[in-house]
């Protein structure tokens, strides 16, 4: 069963403490910053950034954020030099010795090129849709749709999808991606970052809000794994309500490590 992390920070930190070294892994929007309507209108708060450097150059912490953005596009946004990228889910890499770009992705470049054409020219211009061609991945956001917009919009992509082997679709509560099948994800690259950052006896924590979080909730079950907005089914073993609260708990969690 799920805990409210902050009922359970004691035990949380003292494991913390105790641990040889720590792994940080973190999504982006809705766990570091809140879910816009429009997702280019996001800025990191200059003191969570803040926290993210100090975490990432405390001597037994390193801090990757691993997010469905593109990689450009989130070394831009959070822009802290002392910790690791993953970017369209984990599909590419650049941490300190480790520059990775996921082989399957790379193979359907071309098929997801078609698609994102072909659902700009069919979805864009609906009130509250973006369609982003990210390169190895493609995200349709409908946080801001109506119900009925949103419908349109996933029978759109299953659509475009269809007969396309090389491809499939995730849906959740804020947008779809469509992305290579074979390819990593969170998951994997929680665990390929832990590796190389930290080794594999480092104590692994995680915060995610979406669907696609559970993988690396899932790929680190002795971890510490916390999800992040609304109460659903989750893999996580602790939550939080809300990005304010993930702030509340880097603080907490840097004291803990420098101690």
């Amino acid at each position: 069963m799920t805990a409210d992390l902050f009922d359970e920070l004691d035990s949380v930190l003292e494991r913390i403490r105790s641990a040889p070294a720590v792994w940080l892994g973190t999504d982006f929007d809705g766990t570091l910053v809140p879910h816009a309507a429009n997702p280019g209108d996001v800025a990191l708060d200059p003191q969570v950034m803040d926290l993210l450097r100090e975490l990432g150059t405390l001597p037994r912490c390193r801090v990757a954020v691993v997010t469905g953005r593109s990689l450009a596009d989130i070394r831009r946004l959070v822009a802290v030099h002392e910790i690791a990228y993953a970017g369209n889910h984990g599909l590419e890499i650049q941490a300190l010795g480790l520059d990775h770009r996921d082989a399957a992705a790379v193979l359907a470049r071309e098929p997801l090129e078609r698609t994102a054409l072909r659902l700009a020219d069919e979805l864009v211009g609906r009130p509250g849709i973006t369609v982003q061609d990210k390169r190895f991945s493609l995200a349709v956001d409908y946080y801001a749709s109506p119900m009925e917009i949103r419908r349109i919009a996933v029978a759109a992509i299953d659509a475009a999808i269809a007969g396309v082997p090389m491809l499939f679709a995730r849906h959740g509560v804020h947008g779809s991606e469509v992305r290579p099948v074979g390819a990593g994800h969170k998951g994997t690259a929680a665990l390929r970052l832990r590796e190389h950052q930290s080794g594999p006896d480092a104590l692994p924590i995680f915060l995610g809000d979406e669907l696609t979080d559970e993988d690396a909730f899932e790929a680190l079950p002795d971890g510490i794994t916390i999800r992040v907005g609304d109460p659903r089914p989750t893999a996580a073993r602790y939550c939080v309500d809300s990005p304010r609260e993930v702030a509340r708990f880097l603080h907490r969690l840097r004291d803990a490590i420098a101690s």
